[in-house]
């Protein structure tokens, strides 16, 4: 009986080691989807508690601005009642002043701005005048910054596991289509070339951090 010298010499252990080539980079790449899906959806979150906390803060300094400008109102009336001589309507929007106001106001007083140079021309000064809701509002932003950085690196590790994806899905077919080649060495070289994608790929995945 003559035997076909066209036939492909058979290598039970590629075909063997593709198929695990193959299953490996199933796995690699479902666990790839896997963790670009988790990473993306924790971007996406930080990104709206980011944009949460600058909504926040945007209003803190509005709502800030508008005390400020009904203390400088209300000095002014105070200061317009005083040089009038009116001492009663001086003292009347002096009580009514707001905390914050009332202790700038008072730190101001005592600095004896009517008796000759002071060191504050008035209240409203850094030195003197502190609005919780400016601190508040700058807090806010800053966690605004620190969770939109986060959300970036988290978007970034994301895209890099759906990029991985890709070079698994070219070790994939690799390993696909070695044992369909005719000549031993060209199915063998294939082979490598997936298996050291896969490699490549796997040490891709390692370094990269699990959500």
């Amino acid at each position: 009986m003559q035997t076909n010298p066209e036939a492909p010499r058979k290598d039970p252990w590629l075909e063997v080691g593709a198929a695990l080539l193959l299953a490996l980079s199933a796995l690699t790449t479902a666990w790839c989807s896997y963790q670009g899906g988790r990473w993306g959806g924790r971007g996406n979150a930080l990104l709206n508690q980011s944009n949460s906390q600058e909504r926040q803060g945007l209003a803190l300094t509005l709502q800030s601005n508008q005390l400020l400008l009904l203390d400088t109102s209300m000095f002014f009336q105070w200061l317009g009642a005083r040089d009038a001589g009116k001492d009663d309507a001086a003292r009347f929007y002096a009580d009514r002043f707001r905390p914050e106001m009332k202790q700038a106001f008072e730190a101001w007083l005592a600095e004896k701005p009517f008796e000759g140079a002071s060191v504050d021309p008035h209240p409203f000064t850094p030195a003197l005048y502190h609005s919780q809701l400016v601190l508040d509002a700058q807090a806010a932003h800053e966690r605004s910054s620190r969770l939109l950085d986060q959300a970036t690196e988290a978007t970034g590790i994301s895209a890099r596991y759906v990029q991985t994806t890709v070079l698994v899905a070219a070790a994939m077919f690799f390993a696909g289509i070695a044992t369909k080649f005719g000549g031993l060495l060209v199915r063998r070289g294939v082979f490598v070339m997936g298996l050291a994608l896969f490699v490549y790929v796997l040490v891709r995945v390692i370094g990269l951090p699990a959500a």
